[in-house]
């Protein structure tokens, strides 16, 4: 069973996707929406970074296989809370992904003719203001 966990702390956030099945998930298709556009990777919605700031992890992966309790990172951001250009951009990041919604199609091992399918609203990330 696939499942999206949204970190969000204050010197670290990451949206990862998690497999909480018995078997292996294998992505048919996964797009991210923001209500106006659908993109096939999560960091394509992301703001440019500021000069000194960098991506701790991000996906460009069309395909996802996991194995059961495996997870993937599809965006990290990490950095320090004492730096308040490092808390603009984390907050910056916090409103873009608070848009997104996450769809996911996925079988097992088992190749079902009709693949379970997850949408994930990120709106998590919406809830500091």
């Amino acid at each position: 069973m696939a499942y999206v966990l949204p970190m969000d702390y204050e010197d670290h956030i990451a949206v990862i996707i998690q497999n909480k099945g018995t078997g292996p998930l294998i992505s048919s298709k996964i797009s991210f929406h923001n209500g106006k556009q659908e993109r096939d990777y999560l960091v394509d919605f992301m703001p440019a970074l500021n000069e000194g700031f960098y991506w701790t992890t991000f996906s460009k992966t069309k395909r996802i296989v996991l194995r059961p309790g495996e997870d993937k990172a599809l965006l990290e951001f990490k950095g320090d809370i004492q730096n308040q250009d490092y808390i603009k951009q984390r907050d910056i990041i916090r409103k873009e992904l608070s848009k997104i919604e996450i769809k996911l199609n996925y079988t097992s091992v088992f190749n079902e003719r009709n693949p379970f399918k997850l949408n994930f609203k990120l709106s998590w990330y919406s809830r500091l203001k």
